[in-house]
């Protein structure tokens, strides 16, 4: 396997001459150097000028250790959603196949499974440690007629710890595992756990590092990276222009909202129009707001990922750019504020044991910061915090708790709704 890296010690996530191979050392599954860092990085040219995308912006990953074996394949794509329609094209699960998911999804993971003739199914989800529900894996998986996959969603910044997950899903159920750690990046070099079989994280427009879109990903089986990478060199290019309008909107939409004056004028003019801020906030930065399944069948143009490249590498090129230690800070301070209130919890969080949030610290982001309300009605909590004008809201991104298949015997996530019926989020970030 060739590779524009120099070593095959830097742990360097380095883009490919053509091959997008993976080049693994150990079994530990993470992309790092011998600090634990792991990059993305790129060749001269990451998108090609012509109509397609060929075989560009594959990525090789290089862990540390002395050997080189080629394990699997690394992408860059133009968003997590547009990876897993590749994955899902690929794995060529028969239809009518179910795909276990985490219920607490964004909608558009659930339309890309019955795209291709596959039956999303939620799977409940733990509060405490926002994995999925061990007996509800099981109990879903039992009423399956085919069930095939499991996709973990990390949610909030926070990751879960995958290892009972596979314990049961890949090595007891024999289900492929997908880790979605689109909400979890924090350029520790984590690349997922080994035994998964498609990792991958977005840099969307509310993410801490974005990218204004894209996505990095890794297929460890080396025939589905084949097949990905023969379908995506079909794909056209993203227009430029496109791609520049999205940054723009960002750009200005952020300058908007982080400035006290121009923010206080922009609430009060789109509540003068009936609507609520914060959804019309989430609407207008949505990467794919109609004709999904077109839009998503595109490669990343050249100046989308020379951003990509320079937002999430270091100046050096050889390390993977961390986010800003003041996320962890502000994130665990309000963490230890808060754990101590009564009827009031974390998703995510070991309400008893501060030591748990500083031994995480370097695996939390903090993307969002959710609260479950007990004490009180959720209407009521937010009105008292509103009146103290602290901007709490309901809604900060797509997120919602699936529903089951209609009129089917696959249960209820009922821990998932409940937590979703009580979640506020707190301007934090």
């Amino acid at each position: 396997s060739s590779s524009s890296s120099s070593s095959s010690d830097d742990g360097v996530v380095n883009k490919s001459s053509d091959d997008g191979a993976v080049n693994k050392s150990s079994d530990d599954g993470v992309v790092s150097s011998s600090s634990d860092d792991g990059v993305v990085n790129k060749s001269d040219k990451s998108c090609s000028d012509g109509d397609n995308g060929g075989d560009d912006g594959d990525v090789v990953v290089h862990t540390s250790g002395n050997s080189n074996s080629v394990v699997s394949g690394g992408f860059v794509t133009l968003s997590a959603r547009s990876m897993l329609d590749l994955y899902l094209q690929a794995a060529r699960f028969p239809a009518g196949s179910e795909v276990l998911l985490s219920a607490l999804n964004i909608p558009d993971m659930a339309v890309i499974l019955r795209h291709h003739k596959l039956v999303p199914v939620p799977v409940d989800v733990d509060v405490g440690s926002l994995a999925p529900d061990l007996g509800s894996l099981r109990r879903v998986h039992a009423v399956c007629r085919r069930p095939v996959a499991l996709l973990v969603a990390h949610l909030w910044g926070k990751r879960v710890d995958m290892e009972p997950v596979l314990a049961v899903a890949k090595r007891q159920l024999g289900l492929a595992v997908i880790e979605d750690l689109a909400e979890a990046y924090t350029g520790d070099g984590y690349a997922g756990h080994p035994d998964a079989d498609l990792v991958f994280y977005s840099f969307g427009s509310i993410k801490h590092t974005t990218t204004f879109g894209g996505c990095v990903a890794l297929v460890r089986q080396p025939h589905i990276a084949e097949r990905v990478r023969a379908i995506r060199a079909k794909y056209p290019q993203q227009s430029s222009a496109e791609w520049t309008g999205k940054v723009v909107k960002g750009v200005v939409l952020s300058l908007l909202i982080n400035n006290p004056y121009t923010l206080g004028w922009w609430i009060r003019s789109i509540r003068w129009t009936g609507r609520d801020h914060h959804d019309t906030f989430v609407r207008l930065l949505r990467g794919f707001p109609d004709n999904l399944i077109p839009r998503l069948r595109h490669n990343n143009c050249d100046g989308h990922v020379d951003l990509m490249h320079a937002r999430l590498l270091t100046d050096d090129g050889l390390r993977p750019r961390r986010i800003s230690p003041w996320v962890w800070h502000t994130g665990n301070f309000m963490v230890s504020m808060l754990r101590h209130l009564h009827g009031i919890r974390l998703p995510g969080v070991d309400m008893t044991s501060g030591a748990v949030v500083a031994r995480n610290k370097d695996s939390n982001s903090h993307w969002l910061f959710p609260l479950v309300i007990d004490c009180m009605p959720r209407r009521t909590f937010l009105r008292r915090l509103n009146r103290r004008r602290v901007d709490a809201y309901r809604g900060a991104s797509q997120l919602m708790c699936l529903p089951p298949p209609a009129a089917s015997v696959y249960p209820v996530a009922e821990r998932a709704h409940e937590m979703m019926d009580r979640l506020v989020y707190l301007p934090v970030h």
